[in-house]
């Protein structure tokens, strides 16, 4: 017995009441959409109304038709797919962005220590004319 405490008309049908059987024949698919590869098929034109136009406005042959079709597909194909060459994924870009903003972090670090650095040696070298310069001066006075 199938008991459901949170639904009431539940409570009393029996599990094999629950079950649903279907024969294969009845069970409707689910569409199932095809992943996008990399590798592209060509361009998405209609090839056969093109070819079609071409026999009807310009006077093309079949012949004629069909390599004038075919030409313009390979010259499309190929300019997506060398467009398509030229991109960078995404993943790539984040990674580069990231790598560039790891860089970038150890350049400032570098650079804010170089800074202090630079200003502690001056500072020192201050300190130490001033000690010269003092010690001249008490020279002078006693002269």
């Amino acid at each position: 017995m199938f008991l459901s405490p949170t639904i009431p008309f539940l409570r009393a049908i029996p599990r094999s009441a629950t079950r649903i059987h279907l024969r294969p024949s009845l069970i409707r698919p689910f569409h199932i959409s095809t992943p996008v590869s990399e590798e592209t098929t060509g361009p998405n034109i209609d090839t056969l109304q093109l070819s079609r136009k071409l026999k009807k406005e310009a006077g093309f042959t079949n012949e004629q038709s069909q390599a004038a079709v075919t030409l313009i597909s390979q010259a499309i194909t190929e300019g997506i797919d060398q467009f398509a060459t030229n991109l960078t994924k995404r993943e790539t870009l984040n990674k580069m962005s990231y790598q560039q903003k790891v860089d970038f972090a150890k350049l400032k670090g570098e650079l804010q220590l170089i800074d202090r650095s630079e200003f502690n040696s001056l500072r020192n070298e201050h300190e130490r004319l001033r000690g010269d310069l003092e010690k001249m001066r008490t020279r002078v006075i006693h002269l």
